[in-house]
């Protein structure tokens, strides 16, 4: 639920999941390695294990 608040919702709360379409999801993911997208105040970007591990993420954009 973590991940949820602090990384989907902030991004995607504004949309219904029938609006969300691959490329925002591919921009998200995209963007979690540009420099500053660390929320514990460290400077640069998420580590590439990291950001591997979001695909787990799909649970929340499957309805069902």
């Amino acid at each position: 639920m973590g991940y949820l608040k602090r990384r989907i919702l902030p991004v995607f709360g504004h949309m219904r999941l029938d609006q969300i379409k691959p490329f925002h999801i591919v921009r998200f993911i995209s963007e979690l390695g540009d420099s500053g997208s660390r929320q514990d105040g460290q400077e640069g970007c998420l580590a590439p294990g990291t950001i591997r591990y979001i695909p787990c993420y799909q649970k929340y954009f499957t309805a069902g």
